[in-house]
């Protein structure tokens, strides 16, 4: 998910789809300005949230989206949400003032995560490129790849996609037969023109 779209997620927007646990990726949080101060296109629905930020519904169709996300993870969604009652909207993750998170916050809680994991100093938004590159070694269809990140076209989700050697070697290896003859010498003939 996008940045504003991970601040701005609220228990209403947790959803099972054909059993399927998800997100219902519906709005975001968007810095504006202040009420009075901006013009917000008027395409746009949004509400004013706090200081400059507004919680706006997603610039394109295909940013609309269902995430599905592992039985793990909607566990401990719901148990903070019960632990806190958080109500139905009402944001998921705030900072210690109650305000929504912002990018520092998060920075800090993702680096916290990744020593305790023993994983190695990336910035979170390396986990969009991660995710996107491990769909396409699973060979997940470009459709598929393109709805779950939010994109409008397959360019701009091969844009966050990084293929490794091992899965560009296996993809070579049911592309190409292998030519060896059974023997362990490659010789030329030269001709003497």
């Amino acid at each position: 998910m996008r940045e504003g779209e991970r601040y701005a997620l609220m228990p209403f927007q947790l959803r099972r789809r054909d059993g399927v646990p998800g997100i219902d990726v519906c709005q975001q949080i968007q810095q504006y300005g202040l009420p009075g101060d901006v013009e917000i296109p008027g395409w746009l629905k949004a509400e004013h949230l706090y200081g400059t930020l507004w919680i706006t519904t997603p610039k394109t169709r295909a940013a609309r989206r269902f995430v599905p996300i592992s039985e793990s993870l909607w566990t401990r969604l719901w148990s903070r949400i019960e632990r806190l009652s958080i109500g139905p909207r009402q944001l998921v993750f705030t900072n210690a003032r109650g305000n929504p998170v912002r990018s520092s916050t998060e920075r800090y809680n993702w680096r916290k995560a990744l020593k305790a994991a023993g994983l190695p100093m990336v910035n979170i938004h390396s986990a969009r490129h991660w995710m996107a590159s491990m769909a396409a070694r699973a060979n997940m269809p470009d459709d598929a790849r393109t709805a779950i990140m939010g994109h409008t076209s397959i360019t701009m989700t091969n844009h966050y996609t990084h293929r490794d050697a091992a899965s560009l070697a296996a993809l070579l290896g049911q592309a190409i037969p292998d030519l060896h003859d059974g023997k362990n010498i490659i010789d030329t003939e030269t001709t003497g023109k």
